[in-house]
């Protein structure tokens, strides 16, 4: 009901009376319990009916209890209704329809509906379905509101009559407005008598294909999970919701990971749940088209991610497994560990608990514990993070309170004369603003657009000539809704509250940004044309020197692809197709074929900006009136972002121009360096490079000639000592040799220890003010007790350094010393094997 909640409090633009709906939902909160009832679901479709401010309780009970009896069929004699313990007006009505041992009367805690800590609220009556003793066979059942799978929740009545405000205080609201709600999956259930929410249509195809591919006789809750977590997933990424660490993406990996680890259980050890989709497409698809437009691209996500995950599980069972030590049992961890598991591997707390849990043990820790240990990790992750991005609207907020929102007339103009609102400095609101200050200023209206859906604000000037002022938009933000606020500097007079100031918008940097904003929806549009409808974009940032778009795809975009992208962009930009804007509702918006984007928020009213059949999108930016004003377009970069997800750069306008002169440029130069045409470059440019990597392979030949006479110079330096390996005396050469390459130290090292069998190697070279030095030892030695690591450390402190390694090989380095070759002449003498 959140997109009612201005028509609940009586605020909406457009008042309705009535409502009804049929909207997926997704939630997470009984997750633990999806596949060990028959019930939950993390995913369902909601379908309830709304009044605002018409009908309510005396209509609303009869009309649940005639659609359950009399259209769907439901005997009677085995429905119940809850209602809250204080609601009499409720009561009165269920006792002119049910006696009083199927009335039940419940707290707070289930009967008192609140969409948040404040906002619209309600007492709520709950239509229950006895489904038979058999239900709750496994404990003894409480009766009606007891939480088990007998007395099922089919409708839930919320009579919205109350706000609850920030004192916690209840308010009855302008108008008593009526919400309800009844999962599809559950009536359904109810209707065919069926004994769980799996048994119904949607799930039977599923299930069966889910059993073919873990074969054998999978656990019941097994396929329960992976059938509700993967359909979840699937509508998750149709909506745009992406696989990550945060937020709705944290829900989604954790989703994902869940199934996984149930095939896992079950000996899949391979991706298996994007071969589900096809199945969900063709129950679902009829329902909701989206699905079977990003169908492709929902595969592609899901396997991705049970790719990189199945490897996590693998290695945080393994660590998880070392970690409780003993199976079966209740065991109790720090819980720093707890979440060094899921930092480090990806297990979450909740599947460390179910995976103990299936170990036939229980696992305890400290959520404070786990809690400061990931506040921790996020600290340190911060660190040398210049900005946190996140700005506190509290101010602000209050000051759209007071003064109302600030109107934005930049579609029609870049100058306006407005009165001066609201001064701030540094957080606090201020009376002036004088000569040399920065601060923010609040204005009556403004052509400035703020900052919002990946468009950067405009800069410009605010001056008065009666009053000689003269100061820079350096920025402009909305930090709230409908409120714009000018980040400026003042370079002259004084402003103060009430000045009527002249606002002028920065036409250069605006046309600029429009160039690219507009080259946005067109590459939107080529994206989607060239590489199917299943991209979507994930992220995009407009600003007058480039454009930035980030959207779901797989896998890298080939050279050719790339160029049918700027072909189809260029082209629509020589079509110079003017654009037309309109005001609507976002229903009316997606009507007419606009893209609009999961994650943003939409008011009441969008603006659809329609390029003709090039682009159609809801979006609220500022746009070039016709294609043919952006001029040209080139891509300068394609790389990912994350999983299945790809960023284009792009330039556009005088940026697009002055990144060919600059290529330009660049092509001149090289022409001139290879004393050729530009026809003949490429020709020219391979020749040169062959040339070069034969010269370098006559090198190389020269370099290792020259270097097997110097080995055979050194071996003839070897000096042998009294320690022997069997009957074989133990040589020591310790020598500088002249390379800048530590690789070639490494290799010289090793080639001279085979040459010499029983012999150990110390070569060393002196670079920049520092030396560096390796140590060969073979395993014939290591087994008489020398050690490469050893004769390192002691080397290491006759020049003041350090070193590392193992048995057979160690390096280290250390200060420059007077005389190396002499150092190491003394070393090799005094070294006692």
């Amino acid at each position: 009901m959140v997109q009612f909640k201005k028509h609940f409090l009586g605020q909406a633009a457009t008042p309705l009376e009535r409502a009804a709906s049929c909207q997926r939902c997704l939630r997470t909160s009984d997750i633990d319990r999806v596949g060990l009832t028959s019930r939950h679901l993390t995913f369902f479709e909601m379908l309830g009916n709304f009044s605002f401010g018409d009908y309510f309780k005396e209509e609303a009970i009869p009309w649940g209890w005639d659609f359950l009896t009399q259209e769907c069929g439901l005997k009677s004699n085995l429905l119940y209704a809850s209602i809250y313990k204080e609601d009499e007006e409720a009561y009165k009505i269920w006792k002119k329809i049910l006696p009083d041992s199927r009335i039940v009367r419940l707290g707070e805690e289930s009967n008192f509906w609140n969409m948040g800590e404040t906002g619209p609220c309600g007492p709520c009556s709950e239509i229950l379905y006895d489904r038979g003793d058999n239900q709750s066979a496994a404990h003894k059942c409480s009766g009606p509101g007891c939480d088990c799978d007998r007395y099922l929740e089919v409708w839930n009545l919320v009579f919205t009559q109350f706000d609850r405000t920030a004192d916690k205080s209840l308010k009855p609201l302008p108008q008593k407005n009526i919400d309800t709600g009844m999962g599809l999956e559950r009536l359904n259930l109810v209707i065919n008598g069926l004994e769980s929410a799996f048994e119904t249509d949607y799930f039977k195809a599923l299930g069966a294909e889910i059993v073919n591919h873990l074969g054998g006789n999978p656990k019941e809750a097994s396929l329960r999970i992976v059938a509700d977590h993967v359909r979840s997933s699937t509508f998750l990424i149709m909506d745009g919701i992406l696989p990550s660490n945060e937020g709705r993406g944290y829900v989604l990996r954790r989703l994902i990971r869940r199934a996984i680890r149930q095939g896992w259980v079950h000996g899949k050890k391979e991706p298996f749940l994007n071969r589900l989709v096809s199945v969900i497409v063709k129950e679902m698809g009829s329902a909701y088209p989206e699905l079977k437009e990003r169908s492709k691209n929902i595969e592609s996500i899901i396997e991705t991610e049970e790719k990189n995950s199945l490897s996590t599980i693998e290695v945080g069972t393994h660590a998880l497994e070392e970690a409780v030590k003993q199976k079966g049992k209740a065991v109790t961890l720090r819980g720093e560990k707890v979440f060094y598991i899921y930092d480090t591997y990806g297990l979450d707390k909740e599947i460390q608990k179910e995976i103990v849990r299936d170990w036939g043990g229980e696992l305890k820790f400290s959520e404070e514990e786990y809690e400061t240990a990931k506040k921790t990790a996020t600290e340190t992750a911060r660190k040398g993070w210049k900005g946190s991005g996140q700005t506190d609207v509290t101010l602000y907020t209050q000051l759209k309170k007071k003064l109302g929102n600030i109107p934005f007339k930049g579609y029609e103009t870049l100058s306006v004369n407005a009165k001066v609102l609201a001064l701030l400095k540094e957080g606090k609101e201020v009376k002036e603003l004088n000569s040399g200050e920065s601060g923010e200023v609040v204005l009556s209206e403004s052509s400035f657009y703020g900052e919002s859906g990946g468009q950067v604000g405009d800069r410009g000037i605010l001056e008065s000539q009666e009053n000689k002022i003269f100061a820079e938009v350096l920025d402009t933000q909305k930090p709230v809704e409908d409120f714009i606020v000018h980040s400026v500097k003042v370079k002259g007079g004084r402003i103060m509250l009430s000045q009527l100031l002249h606002v002028t918008v920065d036409v250069s940097l605006r046309h600029r940004t429009m160039r690219h904003h507009t080259a946005t929806h067109l590459l939107h549009a080529a994206l989607r044309k060239i590489l199917g409808p299943q991209v979507t974009q994930a992220g995009s940032y407009v600003a007058p020197q480039k454009l930035r778009f980030d959207f779901t795809y797989p896998k890298a975009l080939t050279q050719e692809e790339i160029f049918k992208i700027e072909e189809e962009v260029t082209r629509n930009i020589l079509d110079n197709i003017p654009r037309t804007r309109s005001l609507g509702s976002l229903e009316k918006a997606r009507s007419l074929g606009a893209l609009a984007f999961f994650g943003e928020k939409y008011g009441e009213e969008v603006f659809v900006v329609n390029y003709g059949e090039a682009s159609t999108e809801v979006c609220g930016g500022t746009h070039c009136n016709s294609t043919g004003e952006i001029g040209s377009f080139k891509i300068i970069a394609e790389s990912s972002v994350g999983s299945n997800v790809r960023r284009i750069e792009a330039v556009a306008g005088e940026a697009a121009f002055n990144y060919f002169r600059n290529e330009e440029k660049i092509l001149q130069t090289l022409t001139s360096k290879l004393k050729s045409t530009r026809e003949e470059s490429p020709e020219k440019l391979d020749k040169v490079l062959e040339r070069v990597a034969e010269l370098e392979k006559q090198l190389g030949s020269l370099q290792k000639n020259q270097e097997s006479s110097q080995w055979a110079q050194l071996l003839e330096k070897a000096k042998t000592t009294p320690k022997k390996v069997g009957e074989t005396p133990i040589k020591i050469l310790a020598e500088e040799i002249v390379t800048q390459d530590i690789k070639r130290l490494r290799e010289a090292a090793d080639h001279l220890k085979d040459k010499l069998k029983t012999g150990i190697v110390l070569l060393a070279t002196q670079q920049e003010g520092k030396v560096s030095f390796v140590v060969s030892v073979p395993a014939l030695c290591v087994s008489s007790g020398i050690t490469a690591s050893n004769i390192a450390k002691e080397f290491a402190k006759l020049i003041e350094g350090s070193s590392g390694g193992k048995d057979i090989f160690a390096q280290g380095g250390g200060k420059n010393v007077s005389n190396l070759r002499e150092t190491l002449e003394n070393f090799k003498r005094d070294l006692h094997l």
